[in-house]
């Protein structure tokens, strides 16, 4: 099993980060990233993982929980930094990966994923394990 914490973060309401202008929320989703792979306490390797099922939760820790619809719309973006994200030729040029690959893809096909909140301290805790009920898609 992996497991991330990044302390003192405060993952804020899915409606506040829709509500950005896409430039101000392109600089939140890329300070996300960062915080991610380089503030959490997880330091080994990051490799792109087999096409497996995995089971991925996400818990919130804050002195107030967010509307359960506000967090799962919060928690797409934290998805998408774990994911695998595939280089494309645009143009004649490469894009740059855009997650860090410690799951294969967030559809349900690959994913099952559980939300959770705890009140406490800001926090952001991501598990991620491979499912006991996996299939390989090859």
């Amino acid at each position: 099993m992996i497991r991330i914490e990044v302390n003192n973060y405060h993952l804020i309401s899915g409606n506040k980060i829709l509500s950005m202008h896409w430039s101000e929320r392109r600089k939140w989703k890329e300070n996300l990233y960062k915080l991610i792979r380089y503030g959490s306490s997880y330091k080994q390797a990051w490799t792109v993982p087999d096409k497996d099922r995995y089971d991925v939760t996400i818990t919130r820790v804050s002195p107030r929980p967010l509307d359960y619809d506000n967090f799962v719309i919060s928690c797409k973006f934290v998805l998408d930094c774990i994911k695998s994200c595939q280089r494309k030729k645009i143009l004649g040029k490469m894009t740059p990966f855009l997650g860090f690959g410690l799951i294969w893809d967030d559809s349900p096909k690959y994913l099952r994923a559980k939300y959770l909140q705890e009140t406490g301290e800001d926090k952001l805790i991501i598990e991620i394990k491979e499912s006991i009920c996996h299939n390989k898609h090859h």
